[in-house]
């Protein structure tokens, strides 16, 4: 970068300083390595002792009055030899450009932020910047307001001296590589909930920048990536260890069991739990980090990573501290070490196997086409409303994208053109065949959907919403926040199906109607009904907020066990993992459990076997895609389900 150009950004800067504190490290003869993600830009200013730093992809022997600077999310790594002494102080700072009628400074910012430069100097003029940044922790420490806005003056004549000695020096500053950067944030945090929003904000850039860099690098999308990474470790660890599916998939950061089997049958052509029984070995893109690959200076642990709260923990905490017998020299093999490997269906229902067949049988009635509508004359636009603000639609959209909500738009007779990815059982399955999978509705590609040309985005979050809105008009819908009637209603006013909506709500209520006039007149009124979801290890039982819990007690009225009662509906929470030891305090007379490929086997566990409801021949198998879905058409189709599982099965 030009000088000059850093200058020019730094004028029209809007800087926060997040924190300003002195560090010491080695004394009382300890030696200590910190490995720390900086949670923000950083300068790091050595006022004593010598000690091997390896900032991102730069290892350096410095000593006092050396001044370095990293941007977010760079890796650094502190190596003192023992009986040293060695102190710095450490400056964060969140940076941003507000807009500005110059043309020139985004594209400096773009290619070359200066704020993510990584860069370093050994100081001459000692006193002018030691007296600085002391003074702007002694101000800082007083916590007081007109003391903050006096350390943020204190920062930029640090960074006046700072960048004149770099001017003068001649010193040229290293270029970051956000694509490696990601790589090894995505390696190193896999286990995990990691977002191609998160994995930005990490790296202080935006997430379509990011993406466009990484594919273009790598040769895939960033969260295409996380997926080969995470299904390769859920493969090793299938091979080598007795975990369970459900273990497995939490520890290489999948929420459950089903998503790990859904996503490993995508990428290996073959189950988990078959891959396993098959003791399979497959080849490993030389792309693809195995477990083995960790990190040599912290082999497969974390890096600390901190975000906003960093600055108000005790000093010293804000690291990942470990003692360590290394002397500089080794922290420099080290170093080259890191740098080298980072660039290295479900079963049938006992006692209801010959229900699941009419299960969907009119879950789409009521203007549930699930065909493509025939073409209508486009005659302008409309202004739907919404909690994010008015969202100008095409009076008639043709060309419709919906993430998780796809029954909604299904019953409502319009197919999508593009869909979040839709589970085996899901009750909609084979109506979206022909839309294009853009995968999980959180992690949607933005070429990827501006090839689809879409005319209408239905989101299930307020982010992509935002996100989406730069495409095409987009509706946020905060399904878990309003009512099935006010959900359905929204979404027939953005396509334009007002009309359809009334009449599937209409046909909901009635079908709904009948089905607890059955199950009352069948003697399940005074039944109580449990919803499982787990194995070996430990279940969740569910209560009445979500899936198959919320249709069996809210929708059906049916009643719950006194556990379940007293333990998870009165307080009004979603569901309670336990152990199958308690197992029995929370079982009905009929126990529904969501199934899924590679799913524990309970059918040699005692306490399992003991409960009444196996004994009785009294469970119920609901495949968890099935379940998954809150839309309207899944939710008829649940009905139906649950409804026909219960008549069918064996009466006591």
């Amino acid at each position: 970068m030009e000088w000059n150009e850093h200058l020019l950004v730094w004028n029209h800067a809007s800087v926060k300083v997040m924190d300003v504190r002195r560090v010491r490290i080695g004394e009382e003869e300890k030696e200590e390595l910190y490995s720390y993600r900086l949670p923000d830009s950083a300068f790091i200013y050595v006022i004593e002792g010598e000690a091997g730093v390896c900032l991102e992809e730069t290892f350096l022997e410095v000593s006092g009055a050396y001044v370095l600077h990293g941007g977010k999310g760079m890796r650094l790594d502190i190596v003192v030899e023992s009986g040293t002494r060695f102190e710095y102080y450490l400056i964060l700072y969140k940076a941003a450009v507000p807009v500005s009628e110059r043309k020139d400074i985004p594209l400096i910012m773009e290619h070359s932020n200066p704020f993510q430069q990584q860069y370093g100097v050994q100081a001459t003029h000692k006193l002018m910047l030691f007296n600085t940044v002391r003074e702007m922790e002694t101000v800082w420490k007083s916590n007081e307001g007109l003391g903050r806005l006096y350390v943020k003056s204190l920062l930029y004549r640090f960074v006046y001296e700072l960048l004149k000695h770099l001017q003068l020096k001649g010193h040229t500053a290293a270029k970051t590589d956000l694509a490696e950067q990601a790589k090894r944030y995505l390696l190193e945090q896999y286990r995990h909930s990691v977002t191609l929003k998160s994995t930005a904000q990490a790296l202080g850039c935006s997430q379509g920048h990011l993406s466009k860099l990484f594919k273009n690098k790598v040769g895939e999308s960033p969260m295409r990536f996380l997926t080969r990474v995470r299904v390769e470790k859920a493969s090793q660890l299938l091979l080598k260890t007795e975990a369970n599916l459900q273990g497995i998939a939490e520890s290489v950061g999948y929420p459950d069991g089903y998503t790990l089997s859904r996503s490993f049958k995508k990428h290996m052509g073959i189950s988990p739990s078959k891959y396993r029984s098959e003791g399979l070995q497959t080849a490993v893109n030389e792309d693809m980090p195995s477990p083995e690959q960790g990190y040599a200076i912290q082999k497969d642990e974390f890096w600390s990573y901190i975000d906003n709260d960093y600055h108000n923990q005790v000093e010293g905490d804000h690291f990942q501290m470990r003692q360590k017998k290394k002397t500089i020299a080794a922290t420099a093999m080290l170093c080259m070490a890191l740098l080298l490997s980072a660039c290295s269906g479900g079963s049938a229902a006992t006692g209801s196997a010959t229900t699941g067949g009419n299960a969907l049988e009119g879950a789409g009635s009521g203007g549930a086409a699930t065909s493509a509508p025939e073409a209508v004359a486009d005659t302008g636009t409309r202004t739907i409303t919404t909690v994010l603000g008015d969202v100008e639609v095409p009076a008639n959209p043709q060309r419709v994208l919906v993430q998780y909500l796809m029954g909604d738009v299904i019953a409502l007779g319009v197919q999508p053109v593009g869909i979040s990815e839709a589970y085996d059982g899901a009750a909609f399955k084979e109506e979206v065949k022909e839309s294009t999978d853009l995968g999980h509705w959180a992690e949607w590609d933005m070429e990827a959907v501006m090839k689809l040309d879409p005319d209408l985005i239905i989101t299930a979050g307020e982010e992509q919403a935002k996100e989406m809105s730069k495409i095409a008009p987009a509706i946020y819908v905060p399904y878990g926040e309003i009512t099935q009637e006010e959900r359905v209603r929204l979404i027939g006013q953005a396509l334009n199906k007002e009309k359809e909506a009334e009449q599937v709500l209409a046909d909901y209520d009635q079908n709904v109607k009948e089905s607890v006039q059955k199950l009352g007149d069948a003697g399940f009124g005074d039944k109580t009904i449990s919803v499982f979801e787990g194995g070996n290890d430990s279940m969740t039982v569910m209560g009445k907020l979500f899936g198959a819990g919320r249709i069996v007690y809210d929708v059906l009225s049916l009643k719950a066990p006194k556990g379940v009662q007293t333990g998870i509906i009165d307080k009004n929470t979603y569901s309670e993992s336990v152990s199958l030891e308690v197992l029995p305090e929370y079982a009905g007379d009929y126990i529904i459990r969501n199934t899924y490929d590679g799913m524990d086997d309970l059918s040699q566990n005692q306490v399992w076997s003991s409960l009444p409801a196996i004994q009785n021949h009294h469970l119920i198998e609901m495949e968890f895609g099935l379940s998954y879905y809150t839309d309207i058409y899944s939710a008829k189709a649940q009905v139906n389900f649950i409804v026909n599982a219960l008549l069918g099965s064996p009466q006591s």
